[in-house]
């Protein structure tokens, strides 16, 4: 019984890892409206005047797009993407159920896992100084970095992935 348990469990995540989100860092608008559809553009409107962010994303310019209930809100450089927001959205059902209101489920590791290799296929990704409210996460070569905002925060069960040069004034502004 063991066996078989284990051995679904192994074809369960090899399946859930094979239909996941495939956002990848770089990819350009286009190519993210041929995997996904449509790129919703974000309701709030373009902020005027400079921001701090100016020499590594197109403030303003970002855009959403699902794949099943993984919502991605994607940053963009010179219409490439230069970073990710992640978050789960709860079924009608989940909703009604869930004890707390919150937007948001709380992604499981594997999504986590999966989400990462996605966005940057070809990497390694370390673990980097984590605890209770936020982990964290950066590529062995440090060409891009990642959050996972567990609870206790305003982004709660946001998954943030972005390049080095985002997170660069990310941790800055932010202060993680």
């Amino acid at each position: 019984m063991n066996a078989l348990a284990s051995s679904s469990l192994s074809i369960a995540v090899l399946l859930f890892a094979s239909s996941t989100c495939q956002a990848q860092l770089g990819a350009t608008r286009q190519q993210l409206i041929a995997r996904y559809g449509p790129c919703e553009p974000d309701d709030m409107p373009k902020p005027t005047g400079p921001n701090v962010y100016d020499s590594v994303i197109d403030v303003g310019s970002q855009c959403y797009f699902y794949d099943g209930r993984i919502r991605g809100m994607a940053l963009f450089k010179s219409d490439h993407v230069v970073g990710f927001y992640f978050d789960k959205t709860p079924t009608f059902w989940e909703s009604l159920l869930h004890p707390f209101s919150y937007s948001y489920l709380a992604l499981s590791d594997a999504e986590i896992s999966a989400l990462l290799r996605a966005a940057d296929p070809d990497a390694k990704w370390v673990v980097g100084s984590s605890d209770d409210v936020v982990h964290r996460w950066h590529t062995s070569d440090e060409s891009a970095a990642a959050y996972y905002f567990a609870g206790g925060h305003r982004d709660r069960y946001h998954l943030v992935v972005q390049t080095a040069a985002v997170d660069q004034i990310y941790r800055n502004v932010e202060h993680y």
